[in-house]
């Protein structure tokens, strides 16, 4: 049996990152996010692991203090990170090409965007069990 509490906040979470995303994909129509974004063939520069793991390690302490604001954090993080994620793929779209962009998308988002997702509902969960 589906916990209804549960279905809510998934839906509400996965709705939050979708809006996020199309919110980013709009701004992303007026504004120039090219400095942000931008795909550089020429840039052979890439963050190592320890780039990777401290910002992972702070976004996993931001949805956690959700337990502690209510899931509020959580909710705009899940937002942020979707309008971030639309103008993203927005602006490497036009430089590179949709397929391009998806085939470097698929590999590191393929695990962290359902993981942001699915936070959200556990964090909510916690505060039901407090």
């Amino acid at each position: 049996m589906v916990n209804l509490k549960s279905a809510f906040s998934f839906c509400l979470s996965t709705l939050m990152f979708t809006t996020g995303i199309v919110l980013g994909f709009f701004s992303a129509l007026r504004h120039d996010y090219s400095a942000y974004f931008g795909f550089d063939p020429f840039d052979n520069s890439n963050p190592g692991f320890l780039f990777f793991f401290k910002h992972n390690i702070k976004v996993a302490l931001m949805l956690w203090s959700g337990a502690i604001t209510f899931g509020a954090t959580t909710l705009l993080n899940l937002t942020f990170n979707g309008m971030i994620l639309g103008s993203a793929v927005k602006t490497t779209t036009e430089q590179i090409g949709l397929i391009k962009t998806l085939l470097l998308l698929l590999p590191h988002g393929v695990l962290e965007i359902p993981g942001m997702i699915i936070a959200e509902p556990l964090v909510l969960k916690s505060l039901t069990h407090c």
